[in-house]
């Protein structure tokens, strides 16, 4: 096992990881120097998370790629539930209510559902080819696995998160093949509709 897990650390895109790394770095110096160094636990506070982030990213990437494409799927109802909770039942915090504490630690379901949704629409669009670009009954299924959190995550109210994971989708859905007039009839949706999701917006937004 030990040179199993040797031999993965060996094979990591270590650039990656260093780009990474580097851009977390920098953002540690600016917020020591947002904070000029009074806010020492502030800064504590952001390079504890940044280790953190970085721990994990290594533990995550050792892990069989197979694993993620087999449980895709149930990863993103465990977080979807997840997202229900935090939007009906969740802390406020920052206007919203989208946080869940755990013994004193919060996070965000729908920064998960972000990496959870391009594994399950990756895992579908590989499994389910397509044959038709302009069988839409057979869009049903990812398009609600994207609305469903998006939904969920206006709701709490959240926007920039939403409008990221449409985003995300929307190249996903591209790269898969999809008619263009599948999404000239998204966009003429959403001109349509525009009018109506401008009269939503608060003020800050």
């Amino acid at each position: 096992l030990m040179n199993e897990i040797l031999i993965k650390l060996k094979n990591l895109n270590w650039l990656y990881f260093f780009l990474v790394s580097f851009l977390s770095f920098v953002g540690i110096v600016m917020i020591y120097s947002a904070t000029s160094a009074m806010e020492i636990n502030i800064f504590l506070n952001h390079v504890t998370k940044v280790f953190f982030g970085l721990t994990i990213m290594i533990i995550i990437s050792l892990i069989d790629i197979e694993f993620w494409k087999k449980n895709a799927f149930y990863f993103y109802l465990i977080f979807l539930i997840l997202l229900i909770w935090a939007s009906f039942y969740g802390h406020i915090g920052k206007g919203s209510r989208r946080w869940i504490e755990i013994s004193g630690f919060y996070f965000q379901p729908s920064e998960f559902m972000k990496i959870f949704i391009i594994l399950s629409l990756a895992k579908f669009f590989d499994e389910k080819k397509i044959k038709d670009p302009g069988d839409y009954f057979f869009l049903i299924l990812p398009i609600l696995i994207v609305l469903l959190p998006v939904g969920l995550i206006l709701r709490q109210p959240d926007l920039g998160t939403a409008a990221i994971i449409l985003f995300i989708c929307f190249l996903i859905f591209f790269i898969a093949g999809l008619s263009w007039k599948f999404f000239a009839s998204i966009g003429f949706l959403m001109l349509m509709i525009t009018p109506y999701l401008w009269s939503l917006l608060k003020n800050y937004q």
